[in-house]
């Protein structure tokens, strides 16, 4: 039997070491902890995950091919730097994706879902305006989830899986755009005309727009610092936190 490109949702899924530490670091760099452009030491996160050195290097491979991690050849691996041009590129392909998912996955949400995804969108439309740029997100997430949950095409389900990560560390660590609640509501409403008209064609589209816009602010937010970002790649006006996980 081929291997599937998602895990299978029939039960519950085994982790194995190299999961477990894909996952906890990619926590880390995602949130800042581990800080763009610092050097990852195998032996030292060996240490702090207690496993090998094996699992830790096959979870570095993987979080380079997410782009959170690069390698240089008798340098080492170390956090990859904040690429704005990149994370725009990526934010492009993502919204496609979305758009793509919503379309397809639309006609087929129940009645009770279809709700959930549109109290979603209204309630961040009548909330005050978010004060960073992660509340953003996790506003348009809680009406994109259900449809990615629903989305049957494992190809769809994959990209957006892989593309995610970046994304969500720049909504972590770039400066708070400056956006108004009109413009907010404005952008909720849109996505709930196009859900109210019960068109694929234009769910998928308003979903496209909704993202792109959202991710756009950030990244503008991002190009127009005053303080730019360093020779690691760090925004100076980052909106966490970071400390080193030794």
């Amino acid at each position: 039997m081929p291997v599937p490109l998602i895990p299978s949702r029939a039960g519950p899924l085994r982790l194995t070491l190299v999961d477990v530490a894909v996952r906890e670091l990619q926590e880390l760099v995602v949130t800042g902890r581990l800080e763009p452009g610092e050097q990852l030491r195998e032996d030292e996160l060996a240490t702090w995950l207690g496993i090998s050195r094996t699992p830790v290097r096959d979870a570095l491979a993987r979080l380079e091919d997410l782009g959170l991690v690069e390698s240089e050849p008798h340098r080492g691996s170390r956090v990859a730097p904040m690429d704005v041009e990149m994370l725009d590129h990526t934010a492009q392909a993502l919204a496609g994706v979305l758009g793509t998912v919503a379309r397809l996955t639309w006609p087929t949400l129940s009645a009770d879902v279809r709700a959930q995804v549109r109290a979603a969108v209204r309630a961040a439309a009548s909330a005050p305006a978010p004060a960073d740029n992660r509340s953003r997100r996790n506003a348009l997430r809680a009406a994109l989830d259900p449809m990615v949950d629903a989305c049957t095409n494992p190809v769809l389900v994959q990209i957006e899986a892989d593309l995610r990560p970046s994304m969500t560390r720049l909504l972590y660590l770039a400066p708070a755009a400056d956006v108004s609640q009109a413009q907010v509501a404005a952008l909720c409403r849109l996505l709930d005309e196009a859900f109210e008209s019960d068109r694929p064609f234009r769910v998928g589209h308003a979903v496209e727009h909704a993202y792109l816009t959202v991710t756009g602010w950030t990244i503008r937010a991002l190009r127009n610092a005053e303080c730019r970002l360093d020779e690691r790649g760090v925004p100076a006006l980052a909106g966490a936190t970071t400390r080193s996980v030794r």
